[in-house]
């Protein structure tokens, strides 16, 4: 099976899926962050030397 070496990953969408599943922003960020450690631990297991993340921007903080 093939592995990549490098994978980049865009986090969107916390604040709409909080709001389509009733829920607080904090706990869907919360959420997120749980998503974002079973994807470390993924790339370690499958050796993926490079994780590229994009996790905030201005525009996002004037929101």
């Amino acid at each position: 099976m093939v592995r990549p070496k490098h994978i980049a990953i865009i986090p969107d969408g916390n604040r709409r899926w909080a709001a389509k599943h009733g829920i607080s922003i904090p706990v869907a960020y919360e959420r997120g962050i749980d998503n974002i450690a079973n994807v470390l631990k993924w790339c370690r297991k499958n050796g993926v030397r490079t994780l590229t993340m994009w996790g905030f921007s201005t525009e996002n903080f004037m929101r």
